[in-house]
């Protein structure tokens, strides 16, 4: 686990609250990503995951660790109104018009 992974859990070990974690838009994990989240996770507090890109991704095994998983897509300047959702002042809502890589993601996936 790289420097900068380990100081990330060290915070996330002095919390509290769930976590949330924000993942580049690459195709794939990258294994730093991968190594966070697991880190995260083995902390016990709750893990909230948000896919920041453009297109679907294969998150693979980091899905499997998230209590929850937010699709940001690319929020621009709007990164606040991602942040009014997770925080609790608008409720999630919306659906996923298609498949994502995973399996577990098909087509009219997510709230209503």
């Amino acid at each position: 686990m790289n420097s900068d992974v380990r100081s990330a859990v060290d915070i996330v070990g002095a919390v509290d609250r769930p976590v949330i974690l924000a993942l580049p838009g690459a195709v794939d994990c990258d294994p730093d990503d991968v190594a966070a989240v697991k880190a995260a996770k083995a902390t016990g507090i709750p893990l909230v995951l948000v896919v920041v890109s453009g297109r679907p991704l294969q998150l693979g095994e980091v899905a499997s660790q998230a209590d929850a998983i937010v699709a940001a897509w690319l929020p621009g300047t709007e990164g606040a109104g991602v942040a009014d959702v997770l925080f609790g002042d608008y409720k999630f809502k919306g659906k996923l018009s298609f498949s994502w890589k995973d399996p577990a993601f098909p087509v009219g996936f997510g709230l209503n």
